[in-house]
This record gives C-alpha cells, sequence and structure tokens, in this order.
C-alpha cells in the first residue's frame, strides 16, 4: 500500500511537471505557426511583446490559455503610420480535449486595454481592410484540405475590459469616439439555437457630422438577451434595454437574414422616460448647457418596421411621440415653457418612401403668458399634400428671457396666423394656398455685440397665394419703421411672383455714422456724420440674371453732412462738409461734394456710370469726376517707415506686390482735375491741370501741366499696373525753363542721373522720354531705366567743380578761372540699361574750351572723355621746358597751343582723371599767311604755264 501510494505521488508530481513544461516545449513552435499564420493572412505589421507571449495550464484547468502582451497591428500604405488596434493583453482559454476531437470550444476570449482605430478616407480606402485576397492568401494545404469538413467552433465567454473605439470617415465627415468600453456576453456557438447574453457599457460616446456634434461624452448602457437561431439566420430579441443617457428603450420582434434580404418585425418604446431624458439628447450644438434645465411632463416614444430591407426595398415603418404637461425652463429665469403638448405620428405602410405622411394634430404651448398653436399634416412626399396652420403671440421680452443670451435684450409684440392648404409641386410651380399674417409693434432690440439700441421697431406684413401658384404668390410689407438715437428710418416692400421674383422696396430715413461706429464697437477708426437716403429700387430677378440693368429702375437720392474719417491708414482724417449723389438705373450723378482730407480742401463732383453691374457683377465701373483744390498737400500721406517697418520690407516675399499703387482693372474713368498748388516732398507744384485715366489697371495722363522748379511742364504718358508684380512706366516730359539747383534738389532721377548738377546754377529747357519698371516701393529700377531726349542750356555754370583742379594736376596748364561755362549748349542724352551717354558738347573752363562726350551710371560711375585747347602760354615755365626739350632745345618749334585728351573714371565722389595724349597746334602770323599764299600762287602759274608749253 505504501509503495501505492509513492508511485500515486510520483504519477501526480510528474503530471504536474508535465503540464508546468510542455507550454514551454510547445511554445516556440505554436508561437512560430502564429506568426506564420497572421503573415500568410494578414497585409498588415503585426508586433507583440515575445516575453510576454505565454502558454499555462493553471490559469484556467484543464483548459490551455495562450496570452500575448502589448499586442498591435499596423496597415501598409496609406496607413503605415496609423495603428489600427493596440491592445494591453489579448488572451484566449482552449479546451485542449476540443481541440483533439475536432470541435474546437473556446473557453474564454479576453481584451484587455483595446484601441481600435478605424479611418476611411475620401477616396474609400479603409485601415481594417487587411485580409490578403485569394490570389494573395497562401494556398490551402492538400493535408488541411483533406479532412476535418465535421470541425466545429464554440465559445463560453468573451470581454472587453476597459476599451477605445474611434472611427473617422474623412468622405461623410463622420467621427465616432467611444470611451471607456465595459462588454462581456456569453452563448455557445456550438449550438444551433442559443441564447446570447451580453451587457454592454461606455462611459463616453461621442458623434459628430458635417461640423455638428449631435452626442457629446454621453453614457450609453445596454443588457440584451437575444435568441440566435443559426440554420435560419434569425435574431429575436427577449430581455434587453438601451440607455442612452437618460433615454430607455425596449426593443421586441426579430432580425432574419436567411439569405441577401434582410427581413424584421421590431417594435420599440420608451421605458417610463421623462421630458427630461429625452432632452438629454439634444446635441451639445444646440444646447451648451443642459443642467440649467428643469424640466417637467409625460413623454412617449414608441415604434415599428416591419417588412424586407434590400437596396431597392424598405420595410413599413412608424414612429409615434407625445409629450403631455411638458415644461421647460432655466432656474434663473422667470420664463418659463409651460402646458407643452404633442402628437406627432410618422407613418408609412408599404416601404415606400414617398408614401410616408407626417400628421402633428396637436402642438400647443404657452411661452410665458403667450399661447402658440400650430398643427402640421404632410401627405405623399412626392407632390407634398401639405395641411396646417401656426397661430400665436409672442412677447419679445419673454423670449429674451429664454434665450438665455448674455447682452441680449428684446422687447415688443409679435403675431403671427399663418395657415397653408394644397400641394407643392416644384415641377408645376404649385404651391399651397398662404394665407399669412405678420407683425410687430413696439419692437426693442439690442445685443452684446450691438450694444446700441434699435427702438420702435414695428411693421406688418403679410403672405398669400391665393391661387395655389407661385406666380400669383406675394410677400407685402408695410409700414417699417426703427429708430435708432433719435434717427428715424422707414421702408415698405413688395415681392411678387416667386417664380421670378420682382420688387418694389422704398427706403428712407436718416442714419447717423457715429451712432453706427458705436453700435459695432469700431475702436480702430473714428467716425461721424449723418446720411440721409430717399431710395425707390424695382425690377425682376430675371432682369438681374440676365445683367439688364437697365430694366431695374433705381432711382432717388443719398446726401451726406459733416462726415469725418480717419484710421491707422488715414490718420489725418477725412472731412466732408456736404455731398450729394443722385441716382437713376444707369447713373450716379455726384455734386456739391467739399470737404478737406487733412490741410487739403477738395470739390468733387461727375457722374458713375454701369454702378449696378459694378456692385453685383464685378463689371466695369466707368465715369467721368472732376476734382478741384486750392491747395493739394500729398506729404501727409507719406508716412516714414520705423526700423521696425523697414526690417519688416526686407523679409518680405519679393512675390507680393504690397507696396505697388494699383489700379483696379474694373475701373475705366476720367478724372480732371484742376488743382492751384500741390505740395509733394519739397516740391510746389502750381496750376496743375489735365486728365487722369484709369483703364484696364493703367493710369494714363493727357494734358497734364503745372508750373514747378521755376518752369514749365507737360506731361504725357502712363503708368501701367496690371501686372503688379512688375509696374511699368512710359512718360514723354516737356520742360521749360527749370532750375536746376531746383531740379536737383526736388528730383531723385535728376540726383542720379546727373550729380554734377548739384553745383550748378542756370536753367535748362528738354523734351525727354523716359521708359521702365518700378521696384515695389515705387521707386524707379534704374538698372531697366531707358529713354533721350536733347537737354538745352542758355546759360549755365559749374561752380567749385574739382574737375579744374583734378586736369590741371596732371597737365600742368593753369586757369585764373576755376568756373565751367555753359552757353547755348545741346546735349542729346540717351538712358540705357541704367548709364546715361551724353554726344559731345561744348563747355569753357575758364578761357579755355573743353569738349565732354561719355557716360556716367546711376551709380555714380564716370567713364567720359574730354579734350581741352590750351596755348602754351597757360602752360607755365616748367611745362613749356619740359616741351622744348622734347623739340631738341628748339625754342622756336614749341607749338602756339596743346590739345589735351583726358580719361575721366571712377565715380562722382572718387573721380580719376588720366592724361590719355596731347597734340600741338601752331598758329601762323598774318605775314607768314601773306607769303604762303604768294608761294601757292606763283606755283600755279607755274604749272599752268608747263600745261600751256606742253600743248602748244
Amino acid at each position: 500500500m505504501k509503495k501505492f501510494l509513492i508511485g500515486l505521488g510520483t504519477l501526480f508530481v510528474l503530471l504536474i511537471l508535465a503540464l508546468a513544461i510542455a507550454p514551454f516545449l510547445l511554445k516556440g513552435k505554436i508561437e512560430s505557426a502564429v506568426n506564420t499564420a497572421l503573415d500568410e493572412n494578414l497585409n498588415a505589421d503585426v508586433y507583440y511583446d515575445s516575453e510576454q507571449f505565454s502558454l499555462s495550464f493553471f490559469k484556467d484547468f484543464p483548459n490551455l490559455t495562450v496570452s500575448m502582451g502589448d499586442f498591435g497591428v499596423v496597415g501598409h500604405a496609406p496607413f503605415e503610420q496609423d495603428t489600427l488596434a493596440q491592445i494591453g493583453e489579448f488572451s484566449l482559454s482552449v479546451n485542449v480535449g476540443s481541440v483533439l476531437s475536432g470541435s474546437i470550444a473556446l473557453n474564454e476570449i479576453i481584451l484587455d486595454r483595446p484601441d481600435i482605430r478605424v479611418k476611411v478616407l475620401k477616396d474609400g480606402s479603409t485601415n481594417y481592410d487587411i485580409a490578403k485576397s485569394d490570389e494573395t492568401a497562401v494556398e490551402e494545404r492538400p493535408e488541411e484540405s483533406s479532412g476535418g469538413s465535421g470541425a466545429s467552433f464554440s465559445i463560453d465567454h468573451w470581454e472587453i475590459i476597459d476599451g477605445k473605439l474611434s472611427y473617422d470617415d474623412f468622405g461623410s465627415q463622420m467621427h465616432l469616439v467611444i470611451d471607456g468600453l465595459q462588454h462581456q456576453g456569453e452563448g455557445d456557438f456550438d449550438q444551433d439555437i442559443f441564447d446570447l447574453s451580453s451587457h454592454t457599457q461606455i462611459g463616453e460616446m461621442s458623434f459628430a457630422m458635417e461640423g455638428t456634434e449631435y452626442l457629446h461624452k454621453r453614457a450609453l448602457e445596454a443588457d440584451a438577451t437575444i435568441n440566435i437561431d443559426l440554420p435560419h439566420m434569425k435574431f429575436t430579441f427577449k430581455e434587453n434595454t438601451l440607455r442612452l443617457n437618460e433615454l430607455a428603450l425596449g426593443f421586441d420582434g426579430y432580425v432574419a437574414m436567411p439569405a441577401e434580404d434582410i427581413e424584421m418585425d421590431l417594435t420599440f418604446a420608451s421605458k417610463d422616460n421623462s421630458l427630461k431624458a429625452v432632452l438629454s439628447l439634444i446635441p451639445e450644438e444646440f444646447m451648451k448647457d443642459l443642467e440649467g434645465f428643469k424640466s417637467d411632463g409625460e413623454f412617449d416614444i414608441h415604434g415599428h418596421a416591419k417588412g424586407i430591407f434590400n437596396d431597392n426595398q424598405m420595410p413599413a415603418f412608424g414612429l409615434s411621440v407625445n409629450v403631455e404637461d411638458g415644461k421647460i425652463q432655466y432656474p434663473d429665469l422667470p420664463t418659463a415653457i409651460r402646458n407643452l403638448n404633442m402628437a406627432m405620428e410618422i407613418e408609412n405602410k408599404d416601404g415606400i418612401i414617398e408614401n410616408t405622411s407626417v400628421n402633428i394634430p396637436k402642438f400647443h404651448m404657452d411661452l410665458g403668458k403667450n399661447p402658440i398653436d400650430a398643427k402640421l399634416l404632410v401627405k405623399d412626399l412626392k407632390k407634398y399634400n401639405i395641411e396646417g396652420n401656426l397661430k400665436g403671440t409672442i412677447d419679445l421680452a419673454d423670449l429674451s428671457d429664454l434665450a438665455h443670451q448674455e447682452g441680449l435684450t428684446m422687447k415688443g409684440i409679435y403675431k403671427v396666423d399663418i395657415s397653408a392648404d394644397g400641394y407643392y409641386d416644384s415641377l408645376t410651380n404649385t404651391i399651397p394656398k398662404l394665407d399669412g399674417s405678420m407683425s410687430l409693434a413696439n419692437g426693442y432690440f439690442q445685443t452684446a455685440d450691438f450694444p446700441i439700441p434699435v427702438k420702435n421697431v414695428g411693421f406688418n406684413a403679410s403672405l398669400k397665394s391665393p391661387e395655389g401658384k407661385m406666380s400669383t404668390a406675394y410677400l407685402k410689407v408695410n409700414d417699417f419703421k426703427m429708430t435708432m438715437e433719435k434717427e428715424v428710418f422707414d421702408a415698405s416692400m413688395l415681392i411678387q411672383n416667386f417664380n421670378n421674383p420682382s420688387w418694389d422696396v422704398k427706403a428712407k430715413g436718416n442714419i447717423d455714422l457715429g451712432t453706427m461706429a458705436k453700435a459695432f464697437q469700431l475702436d480702430s477708426m473714428e467716425l461721424s456724420g449723418k446720411i440721409y437716403a430717399d431710395i425707390v429700387t424695382k425690377g425682376k430677378m430675371s432682369d438681374l440674371e440676365a445683367e439688364a440693368y437697365d430694366k431695374l429702375p433705381t432711382s432717388g437720392k443719398v446726401t451726406l453732412s459733416n462726415l469725418y474719417y480717419a484710421d491707422a491708414d488715414l490718420p489725418q482724417g477725412l472731412r466732408i462738409a456736404n455731398a450729394e449723389a443722385n441716382f437713376t438705373p444707369k447713373t450716379i450723378t455726384l455734386s456739391g461734394l467739399t470737404g478737406k482730407v487733412g490741410n487739403s480742401d477738395i470739390a468733387v463732383n461727375g457722374k458713375l456710370k454701369n454702378y449696378l453691374a459694378y456692385a453685383l457683377k464685378d463689371e466695369t465701373l466707368t465715369g467721368d469726376i472732376n476734382f478741384n483744390s486750392k491747395r493739394f498737400n500729398l506729404n501727409q500721406f507719406m508716412v516714414e517707415e520705423t526700423e521696425a517697418e523697414k526690417g519688416k520690407a526686407e523679409t518680405k516675399d519679393p512675390e507680393t506686390a504690397e507696396g505697388v499703387v494699383e489700379i483696379p482693372k474694373n475701373i475705366n474713368m476720367v478724372l480732371n482735375a484742376n488743382i492751384k498748388e500741390t505740395i509733394y516732398d519739397e516740391m510746389t507744384l502750381t496750376d496743375l491741370k489735365g486728365k487722369i485715366i484709369l483703364k484696364n489697371g493703367i493710369a494714363s495722363m493727357e494734358g497734364l501741366t503745372f508750373n514747378t522748379m521755376g518752369g514749365q511742364i507737360a506731361l504725357k504718358g502712363a503708368y501701367n499696373s496690371s501686372n503688379p508684380k512688375d509696374p511699368t512706366f512710359d512718360f514723354d516730359f516737356d520742360m521749360s525753363n527749370i532750375d536746376i539747383p531746383q531740379a536737383y534738389k526736388s528730383l531723385n532721377t535728376v540726383r542720379a542721373a546727373a550729380p554734377v548738377a548739384k553745383n550748378m546754377n542756370g536753367k535748362f529747357n528738354t523734351k525727354f522720354a523716359m521708359k521702365g519698371s518700378l521696384l515695389q516701393d515705387m521707386t524707379p529700377n534704374f538698372d531697366a531705366l531707358n529713354g533721350g531726349g536733347d537737354i538745352k542750356i542758355k546759360q549755365a555754370s559749374v561752380n567749385n567743380s574739382g574737375l579744374v583742379q583734378g586736369i590741371s594736376s596732371i597737365s600742368g596748364f593753369s586757369s585764373s578761372n576755376k568756373t565751367i561755362d555753359l552757353k547755348d549748349v545741346i546735349m542729346s542724352t540717351k538712358i540705357e540699361n541704367g548709364r546715361v551717354k551724353v554726344q559731345p558738347f561744348d563747355v569753357q573752363i575758364g578761357e579755355y574750351t573743353a569738349t565732354i562726350q561719355g557716360s556716367n551710371g546711376f551709380d555714380k560711375s564716370l567713364d567720359y572723355k574730354m579734350n581741352v585747347v590750351v596755348p602754351t602760354g597757360g602752360l607755365g615755365d616748367e611745362a613749356n621746358k619740359v616741351i622744348s626739350g622734347l623739340l631738341g632745345g628748339n625754342t622756336k618749334a614749341v607749338p602756339d597751343a596743346m590739345r589735351f585728351k583726358f580719361d575721366i573714371g571712377g565715380n562722382y565722389d572718387k573721380p580719376t582723371y588720366k592724361l590719355a595724349g596731347t597734340e600741338s597746334i601752331t598758329t601762323k602770323t598774318s605775314s607768314e599767311k601773306r607769303q604762303e599764299d604768294r608761294e601757292q600762287k606763283k606755283d600755279v602759274k607755274d604749272e599752268a604755264k608747263k600745261i600751256l608749253d606742253n600743248l602748244f
């Protein structure tokens, strides 16, 4: 007996050891088999912690428990960066004996901390489609297909612990988030007919679609027992409850899927739900503070669906909703919705959606002391047979209290009484017969965004369609009135023929711009003044769409008085004392506009045409405007840049064109300017007259003349901003009697092109053409500047020039006069690609004549040649000795004058002088010239005598 017990104990120990050791011996093979199966069947990367891969008989003896830790699935392109599933621990318990018998029995499956993230892209791609297709999956092994046809599968229990689920469909803009999912269930899938029991809890569930959030962190709980008939694929609801927030529903009936069609016979109903339970489902988008509500009343909802559902058919369905003695109120407000009673029936008896009817035979509520009643019946959703009416009186003060919006105040009595009876059919332009009236008396409106109250608002309106046709329907609004800060505004409106709406609108009243600035809290600007409008407009929508604006009679006038406007871009302010605009369908006539911009007076009148097409269709606005001013100071519009602004300008994208003055392309206008005095930088222009034509993004000047810099200028040409990234100009200047010092001081182009003018005095005339492009700061691009013309100087001089000293230092000649004189000089000048090129012209350097030609750049670089004729007496003793030495000491051979050739280079600030060569010039006395003449005559006589002798 003792040996038996020892043997039995030894056997038991060996069995325990075998159970403990077997998983370790089989772990490698099982893990390898799992990896192979995953790789052969999934088009995804699967990862898990191999250290947490385990097998055990002891966790659920005698079953084998397989566990995997930190388990996850990541898809392939385009989802290679997205994790489909991440599970803290995945385990299943298998009945080993069932595997051997061919009937696999799973005792338990547990997902601990699963995080499932489903994504659907706009093109329909899904990250959960990871199963390999039949073509790519590994072919079934022969030994696997040769038998085992009787294998079965069953599971006793499954569980999800603390799960998360997100679903993002970017095509339909549908988003679902579930957090805190607890679920467990059980059922014997080895049986043909069995009960599946489950319990589900969701801590937070949010659902949004197309930007509207319908559920926000709502709780859900469901207990369900469903009888499953696998041979007939029939699922019958037994005991079950679905609770979403506070709304609880119960389901009864069945759903069957014997083939492709889905058969159903379902009913559902609320379970002792209050009105508050329904309000708990109101989307967060529409009810931010549900906890603030008090609600009472009885609520009942029930419905059914019976029939077949497939791609071409729907089941019959119905829904009933009833509310009795409802009440809704914020706890801190005196006004409540009381006596809320409603009955609604939605019925479809055959599954054809057009045969659905919606019937609300009863709707009543008291908004404070104001009763509102309505009823509605809609039959046939194809032709929409509608019968209903709405009648009520609303004290807007009660509605303001109910709205509970900070800063909102509403007052007044609003009445409505509308009835409808008939069909709506858009194909035949048929609408129900309408008979409605609306009115508002003693209205008062004020909001946080519009703090200036609008008072005494009132109107009477009627909406009618006596024949049930859109063509004879009309909306009429009479006696519309409102007051804002003592300013009264009146209007009336008639809209007829809803097929092709025509309108007749009249509006008259005053608008205080200062009040509007306060109302809209325009703190960044100063605005005051008054507008009076008296406008009548009529027309048809068809004419508006056809752009037949001449058939839209609009008339009336708008007057403006004492307007003042200033902001950061116009700190000097705009003042308009008076202005009047008269309207016709084609023209706005502007007259009597007088005022000031800063310290500049303005007077404007003229006409604008095609203004309706310009305002409504962005077409071209045409006009002819006269602009007059006694003194217009352009300097007040020129603000010096701060260092910070300069730094920003340096970092701007060169592709932008923020600094360019852009002429609108849809403006075709003539501006007739007459300005007595114009101030620009340090220039004063007087008697400026001419035309500026704006068209296609181009400003053209015609006949523009003015006096400045001591002379007169006539200007014609164009500034082209049609390409704002590369604005260009092309101008012809006719300048006469212009003072050279003033030109140098006033004109940047003169300073850049002729820096020598800094030390000049005198006047010049010129007809000069110039064209090129402008940089983004509206300064010329000198590298691409081209032009030319003759500059005529009657009398001028250059004082304190370093030129005389420079050439004297290398040539040795001297002059008692250091001034360079120009008299009756014509300088033929060209500007090509950033250089000013000058043809030869003569100047007087003291008692010497010099001829100059060459070019200089806008970068102040110099490249000139100058020839100076100097008598040898002006060279000095030392220079004459050098020349005599070169002639072998023959002082009689020293020439009477020398021509010096100089090259002038460097730049204007640091010029360089080089003696490029000299030429001797010998002058002859009168007696020498007479002796030479006698000798030439004698030679001629001798030659003639020879010719005669030869002939005879």
